[in-house]
């Protein structure tokens, strides 16, 4: 949550505004731009479940009742890919550096490979079902 409210601090310190209205990139430096796009990844990647801060999505799922687990499989985890990409959309639209894109390509690949492999191994249904919903993220 921390990483998301300081993804906003750069279009804040730039507008003089809380308002999301009066918010545009255009008018922030490279280097703030860049703040705001990586503390929005990490921010909204670790709510997902995004390597390499999945960590807490593989402890969360057997200690929570079945109803709550298929929630977070089914939801919790998949909202913060969306909120990241409207976050993108919104705040940084024709304005993003490729390298951006290949830095979640990369973390999407590598999320998925490892969910999928730890995945199969597993021998508990929910610890199966937590790296299955990595690799679906």
């Amino acid at each position: 949550m921390f990483f998301i409210l300081m993804s906003f601090v750069p279009f804040i310190l730039s507008s003089g505004s809380f308002a999301f209205g009066s918010w545009d990139a255009s008018l922030l430096s490279e280097g703030m731009k860049q703040l705001a796009f990586f503390a929005a990844l990490i921010g909204f990647g670790a709510k997902a479940g995004l390597f390499p801060f999945h960590i807490w999505l593989p402890k969360a799922h057997p200690i929570a009742p079945s109803n709550i687990s298929a929630m977070m499989s089914g939801f919790m985890v998949k909202l913060p890919v969306v909120m990241l990409l409207k976050f993108v959309i919104t705040f940084f639209a024709l304005q993003m550096s490729l390298s951006w894109a290949i830095i979640v390509l990369v973390l999407g690949g590598v999320t998925a490979l490892l969910g999928i492999f730890y995945s199969l191994v597993q021998d508990d249904i929910k610890k199966a079902l937590a790296y299955s919903t990595m690799e679906n993220i």
